[in-house]
């Protein structure tokens, strides 16, 4: 079973209690100051306050790793048995996040290779809740929380929202490290492995600690994005800090469907951080 089962973790954030399935207990919002450090550029304190709201909406209100595999960096969906590309999604949700910046709340195209069902989360008015229930087979529409109640009290502009979404590509772009590695041998990297220690080994930062490092890189370059007000680029999985100490699950197969181009460019590298893996 690959679904994270380790006990949700609540943290403080600011007075503010969030609930969020960790890499490592505050694992995500750590991330975002992380990232933060690996640029040149800064974002003022209360402008990281709101993408740390975004770095754990994706466990708030479209939970489910393994159903819902488009919001958490995940390489399959398990009740569909299809491959899910968290290059492309990625790229999706952070050129949403840049044209709400822009002041375009109302088109954005859909991302090839992307997960079509991701379309129907972010509304003008809100975010949708989509939950895994218990049985871990099914999912359950919610409704949808006002952009009022996501921001927690801020004043729901354009740039707020704008935050609040590179928040949610951070989770997606982060999140992949934990859930989509393999060992040199190619075994995926679960949250269950450690059986007789019941250790969550995949969330666990200081398993496969590389992994961890080109998560906080890959932050960096989301937030870098925020402040070039530009879309994710599939660039930003060009990660310097890897060491080839472990594998990302079909990263080669999920890039050449985005930019081939680009792929074949850095093929070598891509090549060397893949393994391949059919659902």
């Amino acid at each position: 079973m690959e679904e994270n089962t380790s006990t949700l973790c609540v943290e403080t954030y600011e007075d503010v209690d969030y609930v969020e399935g960790c890499w490592r207990t505050d694992k995500h919002q750590e991330l975002v100051e992380e990232g933060q450090d690996e640029i040149t550029g800064r974002l003022l304190s209360k402008e990281l306050a709101i993408v740390k709201l975004g770095a754990v909406a994706n466990d708030n209100y479209v939970r489910g790793m393994t159903m819902q595999p488009q919001w958490h960096g995940y390489w399959k969906n398990v009740g569909t048995l299809e491959k899910s590309n968290y290059v492309a999604n990625y790229l999706y949700i952070s050129n949403i996040a840049k044209q709400y910046k822009c002041g375009n709340s109302s088109t954005y195209p859909m991302q090839t290779g992307m997960d079509p069902v991701m379309e129907r989360i972010i509304e003008p008015f809100g975010i949708r809740i989509v939950d895994s229930d218990p049985d871990k087979k099914t999912l359950t529409d919610k409704g949808i929380i006002s952009w009022e109640q996501a921001l927690n009290g801020e004043p729901a502009t354009m740039k707020n929202k704008s935050l609040f979404l590179y928040g949610m590509a951070l989770h997606c772009a982060t999140d992949t490290f934990a859930h989509s590695t393999t060992r040199l041998n190619g075994f995926v990297i679960k949250h269950d492995d450690d059986k007789a220690s019941h250790k969550n080994v995949a969330d666990d930062d200081t398993y496969y600690t590389n992994r961890i490092k080109c998560a906080r890189e890959i932050a960096g370059n989301v937030l870098s994005n925020y402040l070039l007000t530009s879309s994710g680029k599939v660039s930003d999985f060009y990660i310097k800090k890897y060491d080839r100490t472990f594998h990302l699950v079909n990263i080669a197969e999920y890039m050449s469907i985005v930019d081939n181009t680009y792929y074949k460019n850095k093929k070598s590298y891509f090549d060397a951080l893949n393994y391949s893996i059919n659902p």
